[in-house]
Formats: structure tokens, C-alpha cells, sequence
């Protein structure tokens, strides 16, 4: 079975199994309406000192309904895809089809965008495995593209 034919707590179940995605599944806990193990997100996977970064995007995304597609490292950041609600597609295209003066109901997601390209670009300066945010010079990565602080890169070396 591919993963997204699974049920949400068959993905859980595997993701238990491994024994190192306990932050993950901790944030799932927190936000289900994110639905992070839902049959529309593709995955879920950071490492657990980005976790105080994955959090603020999880909260906006819920107090604004929508819901997480994907969450993953991509080129040594922090990347959230997300789905809004679904009636966001009938009211924008009613909103600009009937001419009316007032915003366009995808204004309403700007917060959601905000703070995700925020706590992406902070993900540049923390260290993916501990959650440091040492100077910017301090910050590398390992061969895996993850982004590291000295003291653990050094560990992931040996």
C-alpha cells in the first residue's frame, strides 16, 4: 500500500514504528483540524528543532480553516504547502464575478502566507535537529541538505 491510500492512524501506526517522529505526531495531536495525516497531505516530515517554527503555521492554518498538504525540508528550509477551505473557490469567483466593491476573500489568507515565509526564512538560521539559532555562520549542513548548528553537525559526522 502506497502511503496515501492509508487512513490517518494507519500513517501514524508506521510513523510510530520508526521511534523518531514523536514531534510530529505530537503537533498532530495538538492541531488535528491541520490534518496533517489527512488523505489530502502528502507528508509531514521536519526535524524536531523546527518544530517551535512548524507550530505558529499549524496555528494560523487552523484558526483560518485550511489544512496542511505537505511539510518537509526543500534546499535547507523549511517549506508548508497548504489547502484553504473549500468554499474559498465559490467566493472568489462569485466575488469577482459579480463586480462588487470590497475585498477578495483571499485576502482573508495573507496572515496564513505571512507567517509561514517567516518562519521558513527563520529556518535558515535554526538547526533542524536541536532548534538552536546560533549566528549565521554557525549554521550548516549535512549531506542531506539538513540544516545543522555546529555541535550537531559535528555529532552527525561521527
Amino acid at each position: 500500500m502506497t502511503w496515501n491510500q492509508l487512513t490517518r492512524e494507519e500513517r501514524r501506526q508506521r510513523l510510530m514504528k520508526y521511534g523518531k517522529y514523536d514531534h510530529v505526531l505530537a503537533m498532530d495531536d495538538k492541531y488535528p483540524k491541520a490534518e496533517m495525516f489527512g488523505p489530502a497531505c502528502a507528508s509531514a516530515d521536519w526535524g524536531p528543532g523546527w518544530t517551535k517554527l512548524v507550530e505558529p503555521c499549524l496555528e494560523v492554518l487552523v484558526r483560518h480553516g485550511c489544512s496542511v498538504a505537505q511539510i518537509k525540508q526543500k534546499f535547507c528550509r523549511l517549506t508548508v504547502y497548504w489547502n484553504g477551505p473549500a468554499w474559498t473557490a465559490d467566493a472568489r469567483r462569485v466575488w469577482s464575478e459579480s463586480g462588487e466593491e470590497g475585498p477578495d476573500p483571499m485576502d482573508l489568507f495573507k496572515e496564513v502566507d505571512m507567517v509561514i515565509r517567516l518562519m521558513s526564512h527563520r529556518s535558515l538560521f535554526t538547526c533542524e535537529k536541536c532548534g538552536e539559532q546560533p549566528s549565521r555562520e554557525n549554521v550548516g549542513t549535512d549531506k542531506s541538505g539538513t540544516r545543522l548548528c555546529d555541535r550537531c553537525l559535528v555529532e552527525e559526522r561521527k
